[in-house]
């Protein structure tokens, strides 16, 4: 079965039991622990998968002199969509402008809010430190450098190198064609959420805000920019609906450390990039590639200044949002799982705004906001790629029948 097709089964499956369930706290806690181990599996399996692959995509391609061309490709589409989202994010607001919704967590004195705001930082003192991974990719890169074979006595090492990283790329496929019974669990944690709040049920001019947002990027803005960057020589939306099963983990899981494998197996086999340029590419869009959330943080960090000054914000205000929004959003991949959240708060600081305890209203709506970020940023991530195979001219189209 298409992994698109089962992953999709899997969330309606989880929201099947979110309504048969959702009101024992039983399920609600069983849910959540198995999240926090998936989680934290998941955080394992990435640090050695990505110092493998990106250590054998280095070395071949500096093999074929075609490092600076992967790097300037990926570097110029993370920046352009980190600008224009985030830009594309205050013209919706301004046109629909909403008041960021009341919450039964709102208006919680400061001390107790900087209690709850101290789980962004949770990663660091848990182990799961991003640090790791940037650490693990710098010396991939260093190892990649001088595993070139330009001599006998480094081909063997070279070819060790890359045996390993088609080991880390077939468990990823497996993972992958797996990955639906992780979208169960996860999808029933991410409905049990909103579900036990409430809000998202008199919250509806905000939902159609961030869901009408997401899909005007997601359908509009992204593939306009890929079509750019192509040429209008490959399709945008044959590669969008491929990456289906990778944007649903994103939403779900909330997490960079489940998504991302599931992403690198589905650009190589279902959009046909090379695995060299999967295994280099798609770890730096973990750090570059953030333009979903910089648009999320928009909506939200202006939608929360509205109901917080009772007024709407000017448009010069809302663009000067969105430009913190395009910075702060490189620093949101050093908080796994609270992207948006730490965006948000950084936009406020950037700003010196003091909302007064108001950012607590976030944490009702984190699961979503931080999911819509994260499935842009997954979307971004697997386009990207595919504009990198395009301009170094080793693009393929695989077939229907034979993608996951």
């Amino acid at each position: 079965m298409k992994t698109w097709i089962s992953y999709t089964a899997a969330m309606l499956m989880g929201l099947a039991a979110t309504l048969l369930f959702g009101d024992s706290a039983f399920f609600a806690q069983a849910a959540a622990s198995v999240v926090v181990v998936l989680i934290g599996a998941g955080f394992i399996l990435l640090v050695p998968f990505v110092f493998v692959a990106f250590s054998a995509g280095t070395a071949s391609l500096r093999k074929n002199r075609k490092g600076w061309s992967l790097a300037w490709t990926t570097i110029l589409w993370s920046l352009a969509l980190t600008v224009l989202l985030p830009l594309v994010g205050s013209v919706i607001f301004h046109l629909f402008p909403v008041v960021f919704p009341v919450t039964s967590t709102a208006g919680v004195p400061v001390k107790g809010l900087s209690a709850s705001l101290g789980q962004i930082f949770m990663p660091y003192l848990s182990g799961y430190n991003p640090l790791v991974l940037l650490a693990a990719m710098a010396l991939a890169l260093t190892l990649g450098y001088f595993l070139r074979p330009d001599a006998d006595v480094i081909r063997p090492a070279y070819a060790v190198t890359n045996s390993f990283s088609e080991v880390f790329f077939r468990f990823a496929r497996g993972l992958s064609a797996a990955g639906f019974v992780l979208v169960f669990f996860f999808s029933v944690h991410w409905f049990v959420s909103l579900y036990r709040d409430g809000t998202v049920f008199i919250a509806g001019r905000f939902l159609l805000l961030v869901c009408g947002g997401t899909a005007i990027v997601l359908c509009g803005i992204v593939p306009l920019v890929y079509g750019v960057a192509t040429g209008f020589r490959r399709n945008p939306y044959r590669a969008l609906y491929r990456l289906i099963a990778p944007a649903l983990m994103a939403l779900f899981s909330g997490s960079i450390y489940f998504s991302w494998p599931v992403l690198m197996s589905a650009s190589r086999h279902n959009n046909g990039v090379q695995k060299r340029i999967v295994g280099t590419a798609a770890p730096l869009y973990i750090f570059l590639g953030r333009g979903g959330t910089a648009f999320m943080a928009t909506l939200t960090a202006t939608a929360l200044l509205y109901a917080a000054t009772g007024s709407l914000p000017a448009f010069g205000i809302i663009v000067a949002v969105a430009g913190a929004s395009m910075l702060v959003s490189f620093a949101s991949a050093f908080h796994p799982g609270f992207e948006l959240m730490a965006a948000v708060l950084l936009v406020f600081r950037f700003h010196g705004i003091n909302l007064y305890g108001g950012e607590a209203t976030l944490l009702a709506f984190l699961p979503l906001l931080n999911g819509m970020g994260l499935l842009l940023d997954v979307v971004i991530a697997g386009l990207g790629q595919d504009v990198t195979s395009a301009h170094m001219k080793t693009a393929v189209t695989v077939d229907y029948r034979d993608i996951t």
